[in-house]
This record gives C-alpha cells, structure tokens and sequence, in this order.
C-alpha cells in the first residue's frame, strides 16, 4: 500500500530568558512607533485642515462681515452709573461712528482699556446687531481722601503731596480724566483720612490690606448709621496711633474711639450728645476710648461780664457822640 510521507521534524528553537526579553522589547518599540507614526500623520491632517479652514473662514469673514457696510458703527451706547460723564468715556472709547466696523471692533481690548481707569468698578461692552456699540460702566463711589508724600526719586528731600481716593470695599483710587471731569478734589465733600505714614499702604488700582485704614472705613459706615449723620459731617478720622480712632467732625468736636469698641463709643456719644441738649452746652472734645469714665470738655459759654462790658462801651459812645 501506499506509504504517507512523514513530514520532517521541525526543529523546535530554544531561546533563553535573555533572548525573549529581547525579542519582547523589539515588537512592543514596533508598536508604539507604529502608534507614534499613526497619530503624528493624524495631526499633521488636522493642522493642515485647520488652517486651511481659518485662512478660508478670514478671508470670508474680510469680504461678507468686517468690510460689510451693513455693520457700519452708527450709534454707541453709553449708559453710565455714578459720577462719571458720558462725553468722555465715549472720548475714552475712540470708536469711530460711521467708519468702524461693529463687527471688527475688538470688545476685549476696549474692556481692558476701561478697566485700567481706577474710579471705574464694572464694565460691560457689547455688540447690538447690526450697528451698535452698547457700553454700561458703573463708578467706584470715593467715601475717603488721603494725601500721602511721593518723594523724588532723584532727591529724596524734594516731592509732593499726592491724593488717593478710597471706596467702602477699601480700593485706592488715584485721580484721572474722567475722575476729575465730574468730582473736582475741591467740590468733593469728603472727609480727610489723616495719620497714613507709609504711602505704600495706599497703591492705586489695588484693595489696601492696612488694618487700621480698614478700621477707619468701618468706622465711617458705621458713623453714616448713626444719628449723627446728616447732623454734623465728619471732616477728618485719625488713624495715626494703632488702635485709636481720632474723629473731627463740621462742628469742631473732637472724639477718641478705641478701635476694638466703635460700636459701644458711638452709642455713648449720642447719649451724652443727648444730655448736652438739654442743658444746652456744646461738646468741644470726647474722649471715648476709656471703659469707665468719659472724659467730656465743653465748649465754654459766652461771659455775661464780657457781654455787659460790650454793651456798656457802646452806650458810653453813643452818650459821648451824642453831647
């Protein structure tokens, strides 16, 4: 019969653990360089495509949008809230009416620019198809002056008193255009912050971190809660002494705050304000800092011997002019 062909033997390789290894490391370098070529073919099409798209979306964009007469800038829309005039944060704006495109017009670049007037807390820009520029900016209400020394830097014996402004949240403000335009520092009825020895305490555009200013703007809201305000302004807080609040007021009266305390001094004060009306004595200073004891001095009243005496000189002229 016939006899099956037997097929050779194949030789069976034996490899060490070192050679598989090897042999191992080999293919999994050929896959991740498979996967590196793969993916570096898949981002070359991508940024390909991309832009070619953006070239192809600019150059659309130029013809139908930013040199379309439809979207022409004829109105702006200025809205402002505080003490800011209109005219010139449209003169800040520099926005052409009739020659800008609205669609053109970069709102990010306007916004920042805008926020780099310290007096300014909130903005809003904003397009209103088809051709109007919408602006909403909202003032920082200044409650504080302050002057500080800016020393020359190339003499430091020589410089000048500087003014900063300061809002309720504690942010400095530093005078500009559109601040002076409205609130000039001599219209401005404000009441002085004194006793700041530092000048770094106060740098514009930034929220002052100092404990005692921050302890004067706590005292002036709670002074425009009580029943003094309207009554008799302040003038002038005193922060010069750490832990001491020194207020002068319109009517020249003097009172000392413990820092710690305000509340409970304010209320001794509109009781003893109270029982100096009835005996109709003004108060000069105050002294509200101690727990026990308030010292009060008050203003001196009138001498009726001085009175007297001016009355009798000018009957004794009248008498001698009339012989």
């Amino acid at each position: 019969m016939f006899n099956k062909k037997k097929k050779p033997e194949e030789k069976v390789k034996l490899s060490t653990p070192v050679e598989e290894a090897k042999e191992q490391k080999r293919q999994h370098i050929n896959r991740w360089s498979w996967r590196i070529a793969w993916w570096m073919l898949f981002l070359a099409v991508v940024v390909s495509v991309y832009f070619l798209g953006k070239t192809t979306l600019d150059l659309v964009l130029e013809k139908t949008v930013y040199t379309n007469k439809m979207f022409t800038v004829r109105a702006v829309d200025v809205r402002v809230f505080g003490g800011v005039s209109k005219e010139r944060v449209l003169e800040f704006l520099d926005v052409k009416i009739g020659e800008d495109n609205l669609m053109a017009l970069d709102l990010r670049q306007i916004k920042n620019r805008l926020e780099g007037v310290s007096v300014l807390e909130k903005i809003s820009v904003e397009r209103v198809i088809p051709d109007t520029l919408k602006v909403q900016v909202y003032a920082r209400v200044p409650v504080f002056r302050c002057y500080v020394w800016e020393a020359n830097p190339m003499n430091l014996n020589e410089g000048q008193w500087v003014v900063r402004y300061l809002d309720d949240s504690g942010y400095v403000m530093a005078p500009d255009e559109l601040f002076y335009e409205v609130h000039a520092p001599e219209r401005l009825l404000l009441p002085t912050l004194t006793g700041v020895a530092d000048k770094n305490v106060l740098i514009p555009n930034r929220y002052c971190k100092d404990q005692q200013v921050n302890r004067a703007l706590k005292f002036l809201r709670l002074y425009k809660e009580s029943s003094f305000f309207g009554f008799d302004d302040l003038t002038e807080v005193n922060i010069s002494e750490l832990g001491f609040i020194v207020a002068r007021t319109a009517q020249y009266v003097e009172a000392v705050f413990d820092a710690n305390s305000m509340e409970l001094g304010l209320a001794r004060w509109e009781a003893i304000y109270a029982y100096s009306t009835g005996l109709e004595q003004k108060i000069k200073t105050i002294n509200l800092s101690v727990s026990n004891n308030v010292p009060v001095v008050w203003e001196p009243p009138p001498a009726q011997e001085d009175k007297n005496s001016r009355s009798n000189r000018v009957r004794g002229v009248r008498s001698t002019g009339g012989r």
